[in-house]
């Protein structure tokens, strides 16, 4: 196996790079997956050129318009707590409960947090869908 990376692999359509809280960097297929997204907009998931470098193209990410429904896991109300404004480790700190009870009415201030530096401290266990 090659550590070059082809033009190929960069320009590749439906596809992106993504560094993980780890720090590992995953090919993924775009759009991503609900789940994936989630953790993409709570900053868990950041966008990245094959090599690393932050990811300087378009956003990858469509912007939420409405809020997930009540039966949606929490990972979806994170994303859209994000959305809103909401700070991505405070979101994911509270119950489900709370961010409908915070977010469930609120609007997106500005699209969601997209492609923004990983913070690497974010637990992938505070995600897990609550009911």
């Amino acid at each position: 196996m090659s550590d070059t990376v082809t033009t190929n692999e960069i320009n590749e359509p439906g596809e992106g790079w993504f560094r993980g809280t780890g720090g590992a960097i995953w090919r993924m297929a775009l759009p991503l997956a609900p789940d994936l997204a989630a953790a993409h907009a709570a900053g868990q998931l950041v966008r990245v050129n094959p090599d690393g470098t932050p990811y300087t193209g378009p956003s990858t990410v469509p912007p939420m318009t409405a809020p997930p429904s009540a039966k949606a896991g929490k990972r979806a109300w994170v994303e859209w707590a994000v959305a809103c404004g909401a700070d991505p480790e405070e979101a994911a700190a509270v119950t489900k409960h709370d961010l409908i009870d915070t977010y469930g009415q609120a609007r997106p201030t500005s699209p969601p947090a997209v492609d923004q530096p990983d913070k690497g401290t974010a637990r992938q266990g505070a995600l897990d869908d609550e009911e």
